[in-house]
């Protein structure tokens, strides 16, 4: 397993939450605050970049119902609109739903049979997942896929 635990806790708790009951953009974020009570910037960056790679490996589906149609333009979005900036635009984080694919399903039912809990990190499904996103060209690396832009306030 190359993926930290932090990043694989997260992905697998998400996708078994995704692929039951679906979600928002903003699901997929670890609220994580500092010692000043600040959110840290490296939890919206693996935000943005596990749902590119979610997206591209073809396990997440950006509902096409919502405004964001082109996959680049949802991406530049999220990469430059901060999830914590409550002066920001919190409809493209809370309203830009996140649908399963039949491939996540086909995953997600594998290690269902086999007792996968949301809440324990089960290195054989995060390995499967490794897997679908090298083989998606989005491998699992600690370098940005999309690196989010943070602007001065």
């Amino acid at each position: 397993m190359l993926m930290p635990l932090r990043n694989a806790s997260i992905l697998q708790s998400r996708l078994l939450a995704y692929d039951d009951v679906g979600g928002t953009c903003a699901y997929m974020i670890k609220y994580t605050t500092d010692d000043k009570g600040l959110y840290l910037h490296h939890e919206w960056q693996d935000a943005v970049d596990n749902i590119y790679r979610c997206v591209k490996s073809d396990l997440l589906l950006i509902n096409n119902d919502n405004f964001f149609i082109k996959y680049d333009s949802l991406f530049e979005a999220l990469r430059r609109n901060s999830p914590f900036d409550s002066k920001g635009d919190q409809i493209l984080w809370n309203g830009t739903l996140l649908d399963r694919t039949d491939k996540l399903t086909r995953l997600v039912d594998k290690y269902i049979a086999v007792g996968i809990r949301w809440d324990v990190v089960d290195t054989n499904f995060i390995e499967d997942l490794e897997d679908i996103f090298a083989e998606a060209g989005v491998p699992w690396s600690t370098e940005p896929l999309v690196p989010i832009i943070v602007a001065d306030r």
